[in-house]
């Protein structure tokens, strides 16, 4: 369940996720193991403006490193795909258990507060 449900649990009327939401998608993504931006664009399901927006922002955080790949030299065509990387950093990793154990909680307690309600 998750963060998903976590924020199932307050919804608004705006459908749009938030910032917060657009983040810790990202991070999920990342420790799932993608690396590569159009990975972790599809994963999110965030366009690739939106994406390396929410980089730069993590970045500036800490929470998330790139690195440079070599490039891939075939012949006389060069590869113009996207070399950057992105994994997560250790505090990327705190900030992400930190939410997640925080998700399990109010999942947990929703679910008390709801056999009470229904008993």
């Amino acid at each position: 369940m998750g963060f998903r449900f976590c924020f199932a649990m307050f919804p608004s009327q705006n459908k749009r996720r938030s910032r917060l939401e657009m983040c810790l998608d990202i991070l999920v993504s990342l420790d799932r193991g993608e690396t590569k931006p159009t990975r972790i664009m599809s994963d999110t399901n965030m366009s690739w403006t939106q994406l390396h927006r929410e980089f730069d922002r993590l970045q500036n955080l800490d929470l998330i490193e790139s690195m440079d790949t070599p490039s891939n030299k075939i012949g006389s065509y060069k590869d113009k795909r996207s070399k950057m990387r992105y994994m997560l950093t250790s505090k990327g990793r705190s900030v992400l258990h930190y939410f997640r154990k925080d998700a399990s909680e109010l999942e947990r307690l929703f679910n008390l507060v709801h056999i009470k309600a229904t008993s």
